[in-house]
């Protein structure tokens, strides 16, 4: 029965989309957005919705999340296209409901497919690695930085330009320009060339080629993205991801322009396909260095030592990829830093396993990792320093690896014991709580938090009642707010790490 209700319910769909021209519901999903994304003055322009439809996405009473708007996206460009004799979807407010309704119950059927035991709290993983990024807003200035800090080494810049023609820089400038023309209006001209901004004509052609495909493209990309044994749609990979931008003629049109700054800062990675690993080490070691010097600027109390050799045992060892040091010589938090980014299989999986995704094995080393210098702290001082009484482990992710993922991340532990288990010199004392946590959050933490209060937030996640919380909710539930939240300790690199920042702030 519950095969039959989702067979309905994608055929619904499927004809409601079927019955929509293409320009017409890529307007329409612009304004849509635009409405519920406090931009109302550049939708009013082109549309008129209804008062419930307008406003703040968690305060209207007519939410169409953006999430869904790019799953209806995907499946119109795979949609079979229906008669002219059909009525067709209407062209305003009540269309896009129409059709967000129908993947709504579709989504509900498909969720009736899934086994009982990949429902209710365990398949949070994959509601949160598909909704959380859209409400983090459109662009930051952390975002920002750390993409061009991640993705501004030598052998990558080197290979990117040799690939696409432009510079990461000129890449990255011409996006933040297209946004911001995407912000405006649902279709838009490229403009030849942008002299105040130093943008010349070859450069803005050769990224927008970058960013965008043809409709005819985008169907035949649609439908091998599609084609993955993944009953719901909303959990298929998006064609948008890759290419932000879908050209009509002479126009384009972006529909969710928050995912042309995703292409351009996160979506970088795509970009290290097939690189060769030197590169891929450059951008692993440049993700360890910015979490170091993030934490350093972040908080005053500490000094941070990168990666370090030293002997112990009668052995050479290299420590942890940063330890933070309270004082002169006492080791407060270990670090390990992962780069690795999740496929699309494991990000969205209903039953993740550990076999998934090597990253998962990765975590489970690197917890194991800092075990062993927590060993080598009782056993000895490494570089002179010794081991603290609130000794804290911390792995950071560039993507969100095990949010609110228990059942995996209790994988990823057992795993790390039996690793741990085959060294005789890591004893259950040694095997401190490890808190998990991605870089987006651990900047939001740091924003939240006094030094003090920091501690106390990784202190307090060992707590069995905050088991697989996410660091800044513990940090909610344990502390009141601040008056007004810390600075981003690296907003004074911004003009060193962005080079077209400084053109920005000349206008």
């Amino acid at each position: 029965m519950s095969r039959v209700r989702y067979n309905i319910a994608s055929r619904r769909l499927h004809e409601i989309l079927g019955t929509a021209r293409e320009e017409e519901f890529f307007a329409l999903s612009w304004a849509t957005h635009a409405f519920q994304n406090g931009r109302e003055e550049a939708a009013s322009r082109y549309f008129r919705f209804p008062p419930n439809a307008v406003g703040d996405l968690f305060d209207c009473k007519w939410p169409v999340f953006p999430w869904a708007i790019e799953t209806l996206l995907n499946e119109l460009l795979v949609a079979p296209k229906r008669p002219l004799t059909w009525p067709p979807l209407q062209k305003n407010f009540d269309g896009i409901r129409r059709a967000f309704n129908a993947l709504c119950d579709l989504e509900g059927a498909a969720y009736q497919l899934l086994p009982s035991e990949a429902r209710g709290v365990v398949g949070l993983g994959r509601v949160v690695q598909r909704q959380f990024e859209w409400q983090r807003g459109d662009i930051s200035l952390p975002q920002l930085v750390r993409a061009h800090f991640l993705y501004g080494g030598e052998r990558y810049g080197s290979a990117f330009e040799q690939k696409h023609g432009v510079t990461v820089s000129q890449f990255t400038f011409c996006c933040f320009a297209f946004f911001l023309i995407a912000q405006k209006q649902p279709f838009f001209g490229v403009p030849r060339a942008l002299p105040i901004l130093d943008l010349e004509s070859d450069v803005i052609t050769r990224v927008v080629n970058l960013l965008s495909m043809t409709l005819d493209e985008a169907r035949s990309a649609a439908s091998l993205e599609r084609e993955v044994p993944e009953a719901d749609p909303s959990y298929r990979p998006s064609v948008f991801r890759h290419h932000p931008l879908i050209r009509f003629g002479e126009l384009y049109a972006a529909p969710l322009p928050a995912l042309i700054v995703s292409r351009s800062t996160s979506g970088l990675f795509y970009d290290l396909a097939g690189a060769e690993g030197g590169i891929r080490n450059e951008v692993s070691g440049r993700f360890e260095a910015y979490c170091s010097r993030l934490l350093s600027s972040m908080l005053a109390s500490m000094r941070t030592l990168p990666e370090f050799s030293y002997r112990l045992l009668g052995q050479n060892w290299v420590s942890p990829d940063v330890v933070m040091i309270e004082g002169d010589s006492s080791i407060r938090v270990i670090v390990e830093c992962k780069a690795t980014r999740m496929p699309v299989p494991a990000r969205f999986a209903a039953q993740p396993h550990i076999d998934d995704a090597r990253g998962y094995a990765e975590l489970a080393r690197g917890i194991t990792q800092i075990w062993r210098f927590a060993s080598h702290c009782r056993h000895g001082s490494p570089g002179g320093m010794g081991r603290h009484d609130d000794l804290a482990g911390l792995l950071i992710t560039l993507d969100s690896w095990l949010t609110m993922a228990g059942g995996i991340a209790d994988e990823v532990f057992a795993l790390a014991h039996r690793l741990a288990d085959e060294d005789p010199g890591i004893s259950p004392s040694d095997r401190i709580h490890v808190n998990f946590v991605s870089i987006e959050d651990l900047e939001l933490l740091l924003a939240m938090s006094t030094d003090e209060q920091f501690f106390e937030t990784l202190a307090a996640a060992s707590a069995i009642e905050f088991k697989h919380w996410l660091l800044p909710n513990v940090r909610r539930q344990i502390a009141p707010a601040l008056t007004k939240q810390r600075d981003y300790g690296l907003k004074d690199t911004v003009s060193d790490l962005v080079p077209w920042w400084r053109a920005i702030e000349r206008l």
